[in-house]
């Protein structure tokens, strides 16, 4: 892996991991989805910065803090600046950034900072298809949480465009460490 930047925790060069689509890609299927490298520290396992090249940029709005990475034609931009909502409580993933927001907190945070735990009974998630519906969970200004919903009558498989769910299936629900024990989910299924 390519050092770019030092780690603010235990200053070791960091090196750069495939993460997530780009946010206009998140609906396609695999194949056709151009990924997004995240800045990550393998000691840490920390990946708080996302590189960008030009034609990126504009997929995160004006608001984005978006600096340049030195000697270098490619850009970056935080991670948990990109988790930034106004929403509170639970609300449906409406838009291909707020649906970018549930990758990269399934990439990002649950797989990498906050890995999912196997004594708690824990499992890693594939990302949703175009098909799911994504619910995501905004508190204190950040997307802190999220829920991948099967919806009833909807096509259960790309594979299988006959098979339909008989009801709507909770698929993947992740709330942040610091957020949990607080009652989350049960807003999601209360």
């Amino acid at each position: 892996m390519e050092g770019f930047e030092v780690c603010q925790d235990c200053h070791q060069k960091m090196g750069k991991i495939e993460l997530v689509p780009t946010p206009t890609d998140v609906d396609k299927i695999e194949a056709d989805q151009k990924w997004l490298y995240g800045i990550y520290c393998k000691q840490c396992r920390k990946c708080p910065l996302l590189m960008l090249g030009d034609a990126d940029k504009s997929s995160f709005g004006p608001n984005a803090e978006i600096e340049t990475l030195p000697n270098s034609k490619l850009y970056k931009v935080e991670v948990k600046d990109l988790l930034k909502t106004e929403e509170s409580g639970w609300f449906v993933a409406a838009t291909q950034l707020q649906r970018f927001q549930q990758t990269l907190l399934n990439n990002a945070i649950y797989t990498l900072e906050e890995p999912p735990d196997v004594n708690e009974m824990e499992s890693e998630f594939s990302l949703p298809t175009h098909l799911d519906q994504v619910r995501l969970f905004g508190d204190s200004g950040a997307v802190v949480g999220f829920a991948v919903i099967k919806l009833k009558g909807k096509q259960s498989s790309l594979e299988d465009p006959f098979a339909v769910n008989p009801l709507n299936i909770v698929d993947a629900v992740f709330v942040r460490k610091s957020h949990r024990r607080k009652g989350i989910v049960k807003k999601l299924i209360g």
